[in-house]
This record gives structure tokens, C-alpha cells and sequence, in this order.
């Protein structure tokens, strides 16, 4: 996603901050062309909405096992733009996990 950024030449990267529930917040280093980035990973979802009040898109690179929750999860955030969350690139929800998302995105519109 930063590769395809920086090649479209934004001025800056369009990923704000990573979800890592495994370890504490803290900054993972990235490359943004030839430089090096830093950005923030937080331990949980909550913390992340706080400090990135203009995020509005959830990308959900989760397993299988984790998407759905993750997905669910973020949905009780207003920022978040119900309607992205929609194009979700992680194909491997159950297909009634796709129902119930779906369903919970127009009860919320």
C-alpha cells in the first residue's frame, strides 16, 4: 500500500496507523521511497480512533479466523466510513459473516 502511494507521488502515505493487538503500541518502521517512515501501531482499536480522528477507512488484511470480529469490531466507531468497509480485500469471510456485515452496515446508514 505504501509502495503504491508513494509511486502515485502523494505527498505523504496514506496509511495513518496498524492495529497489533499481539504486542504494545509502539512504531514499525517502513520505507517511503528511499526513506525510512515511522508508523504507529497500536495494541487496540480504541486508542487508534482516538489519536486518528480524520481516519476514516478500515483496510483488514486479518485471517480468517479474526476478520470478522476485527470488521465488527470497528464498526462500532463513528468515524469510520460504513460504506468502505464494504470493499474488504480479505476474501475469506464465511458467507454468512458477509450477510451479517452487510445487514449491520444498512441498519447503521
Amino acid at each position: 500500500m505504501l509502495d503504491f502511494d508513494h509511486v502515485c507521488r502523494r505527498s505523504k502515505p496514506s496509511v495513518v496507523a496498524m492495529i497489533y493487538p499481539f504486542t504494545g503500541d509502539h512504531q514499525q518502521k517502513f520505507y517511503w521511497g528511499h526513506e525510512e517512515i515511522l508508523i504507529p501501531c497500536y495494541k487496540n482499536m480504541s486508542d487508534c480512533m482516538k489519536r486518528h480522528p480524520d481516519a476514516d477507512v478500515l483496510i483488514n488484511f486479518a485471517s480468517l479466523r479474526s476478520a470478522y470480529e476485527s470488521t465488527m469490531e470497528t464498526m462500532k466507531y463513528s468515524q469510520v466510513n460504513k460504506d468502505k468497509i464494504l470493499k474488504i480485500i480479505n476474501l475469506f469471510y464465511y458467507r454468512f459473516e458477509q450477510l451479517q456485515l452487510l445487514l449491520k452496515v444498512f441498519q447503521n446508514n
